[in-house]
């Protein structure tokens, strides 16, 4: 049967094989395995390989949200309290009339403690708060993947000087770093085809 662990292993590898897919010079990860690559302490293949910080969030974020790993847990709570303690806005449908069609405005809800009371609001928010720091293990799993796409299973470093030292010392005369944003080349119409760009990056 399928777990939530087996789900996160699938977002790590996935992620991973993502990243050494933009990463410089870049490989295909899955390949690489296929074909009996076995990684050693003394030549490890994540020091070989470059990623900027900027485009490892960009990644990692990017398996986060599709995955279900952010962390809004807290956003969620903080804007319910502050909605109940300030009031907010709802929707209020006006229904149509001879004069004109039906449509969807909106209008201010008031505070709770203008509705229940002072003392029945400080209790409905304590238990809120309550079931907030309770069930608070959505930021436990996020920091776990930042964690381990960071540390744990070997992504492609940020050192971009030693990545380029590297390989100008072993037969890549030539090899230098590109600077670009992954978002850039997937939504820009000035860079080439993502195909051609990731080619470009071998």
């Amino acid at each position: 049967m399928l777990t939530r662990s087996d789900i996160l292993s699938e977002a790590i590898h996935k992620c991973l094989v993502e990243m050494y897919k933009w990463a410089q010079p870049a490989i295909d990860l899955d390949k690489l395995i296929a074909d009996g690559y076995k990684d050693s302490k003394e030549d490890p293949l994540y020091k070989k390989h470059y990623l900027s910080e900027k485009n490892f969030i960009y990644l990692r974020d990017i398996y986060k949200d599709a995955y279900g790993i952010t962390d809004d847990w807290n956003d969620t709570f903080e804007l319910l309290i502050d909605y109940l303690v300030k009031g907010g806005t709802e929707d209020d449908y006006k229904p149509a009339t001879k004069d004109r069609p039906a449509y969807r405005d909106y209008k201010k809800v008031p505070s709770l403690d203008t509705l229940i009371g002072k003392e029945a609001t400080d209790k409905c928010l304590e238990h809120i708060k309550k079931c907030q720091n309770f069930y608070c293990g959505h930021s436990r799993e996020s920091n776990q993947f930042d964690m381990t796409m960071a540390l744990g299973v070997g992504s492609p470093n940020s050192n971009a000087e030693y990545v380029t030292k590297y390989w100008q010392s072993h037969g890549r005369p030539d090899f230098t770093i590109k600077d670009f944003k992954i978002d850039d080349i997937i939504y820009d119409d000035e860079y080439p085809a993502v195909d051609e760009f990731l080619e470009s990056l071998k």
